[in-house]
């Protein structure tokens, strides 16, 4: 087999391991673009919001109603967790209420309510809490599970989490008990999620793990670039092909 042949043929082969991959790279973007509001409500999947992601947020939480001060919440925690070390304070919204959030070194985050002083972390109990201050009722919500391993509904982050569902299927909450934040699943923000997944490959952190996507991504970034210079090989020999069929006429 000849150099110039076996350029051509490797170059064939790269381009059809790589083309189905492409293809679905371009068009994922295409969905990434479409604004959310014309997939639907909850169309949105893995954007998270703070506690009251429902109709509750409207009024917005009343600052003035402040009394707890930042000395007064790590107070609070290190009374709660005498090994707690306060390493971060910020001030976050849960149930449409002020909290302080506190991170801490070993405890975890607590939560110090900025109206009461009472500090508290984020459990199953609390997780069903914030999901239902967002509007559902208890009765039509399906017992509270913990996730230890990423799913379809959650497929990166921090573990474990919440997962909340509607009893009739129609939506999933993920409460993050590190932030309080709450992801709203439905199966249209899944399916836009799958799709747009095709950028980083998430969708398939659930099944090979971040370190199998980590690899996978390398390797067909390295078999895309050897096509891309075969390609480029291909048109010198072409090049110089034409240049002789020129000197020759």
């Amino acid at each position: 087999m000849t150099l110039s042949r076996f350029v051509f043929k490797t170059h064939k082969w790269l381009a059809v391991v790589t083309a189905v991959f492409t293809f679905l790279w371009f068009a994922s973007s295409i969905v990434m673009v479409i604004p959310r509001s014309l997939l639907g409500r909850g169309a949105g999947g893995g954007a998270a919001e703070p506690g009251d992601w429902g109709a509750a947020r409207a009024a917005g939480p009343n600052f003035k109603a402040v009394v707890t001060s930042v000395p007064q919440a790590v107070a609070a925690v290190e009374a709660a967790a005498p090994d707690a070390v306060a390493r971060q304070v910020e001030l976050v919204t849960l149930e449409n209420l002020l909290y302080y959030r506190i991170g801490t070194a070993r405890q975890g985050a607590w939560f110090v309510n900025a109206l009461d002083g009472r500090a508290m972390q984020i459990d199953a109990a609390v997780a069903r809490r914030l999901v239902m201050a967002g509007g559902p009722q208890d009765e039509n919500l399906a017992p509270t599970e913990t996730l230890t391993r990423h799913t379809s509904d959650y497929p990166g982050g921090r573990l474990p989490v919440y997962r909340v569902t509607t009893r009739n299927g129609a939506a999933t909450f993920i409460v993050e008990p590190d932030t309080g934040a709450i992801r709203r699943s439905t199966s249209l923000s899944r399916w836009r999620a799958f799709i747009v997944g095709w950028h980083t490959l998430d969708f398939m952190k659930p099944w090979i793990g971040t370190n199998a996507v980590i690899w996978l991504m390398w390797i067909m970034s390295l078999i895309g670039t050897a096509m891309t210079l075969f390609g480029f090989w291909i048109l010198w020999i072409q090049f110089v092909q034409w240049r002789a069929a020129r000197g020759r006429a």
